[in-house]
């Protein structure tokens, strides 16, 4: 509905109209926007990070407010509210990825009765990476390792030359294994690659010690 109103809003421009309207037209603009930021980050949060729900939620509405009252002109008012919500948005569902992937570590601990973790270093929702690459690379370390001790499984983000930002994923080897890197969960993750970033993206797997390391550089967020 807020999303609705706010293109009746915008559509009436083209409406000839007393001017006192204009300024009401313009003004239901703003508040449609800034009611779609609050319904897309509810959203968001529910589905992707519930425990910070509030947080992020107080979040956006601090920066939507300061948005409305600092930035002069409807029209920077309207575009900054919703990249205010977007960019809640974006942290709620870097929550979201690194949280499915710790959950499901827990679970495939508790089908084996051995221990699994994730430990994450300097993620950021300055970056991106597709839904289901992560745990795509989780997945496939625990297939191809039996962990008969269990395996902790660490996530690094760094900085490439020209602002790109590369992730490392580093999984414990506990048996040799082919550096192919062509199996069908490296074919899912080029896919998704592919889809988000067109060409402009690399994605290397394979061995180096008793680790097996897969490593994705995609571009910085804007």
């Amino acid at each position: 509905m807020a999303v609705l109103a706010q293109l009746v809003a915008e559509s009436a421009r083209f409406v000839s109209y007393p001017y006192p309207l204009h300024i009401l037209r313009l003004e239901t603009i703003l508040t449609a926007a800034v009611a779609s930021g609050v319904l897309l980050t509810l959203h968001v949060a529910n589905r992707y990070a519930p425990t910070r729900r509030r947080t992020l939620l107080i979040a956006a509405i601090a920066m939507m407010t300061l948005v409305t009252l600092l930035v002069p002109g409807f029209d920077g008012k309207t575009a900054l509210v919703i990249v205010s919500a977007l960019v809640v948005v974006i942290v709620a569902a870097a929550f979201g990825i690194r949280a499915l992937c710790k959950r499901h570590l827990e679970v495939m601990g508790l089908r084996r009765d051995r221990e699994f973790s994730l430990l994450v270093e300097g993620l950021s929702p300055r970056g991106r990476l597709p839904p289901g690459g992560l745990h795509t690379l989780l997945e496939n370390a625990l297939t191809h390792n039996s962990y008969p001790h269990g395996a902790v499984f660490r996530l690094e983000r760094d900085t490439a030359p020209g602002g790109r930002i590369v992730y490392r994923l580093r999984s414990p080897l506990d048996a040799p294994r082919s550096a192919s890197g062509r199996g069908q969960g490296h074919e899912y993750v080029r896919a998704r690659l592919k889809e988000a970033f067109d060409d402009d993206w690399s994605f290397t797997s394979g061995p180096l010690g008793n680790e097996w390391i897969d490593t994705i550089e995609v571009p910085e967020a804007i």
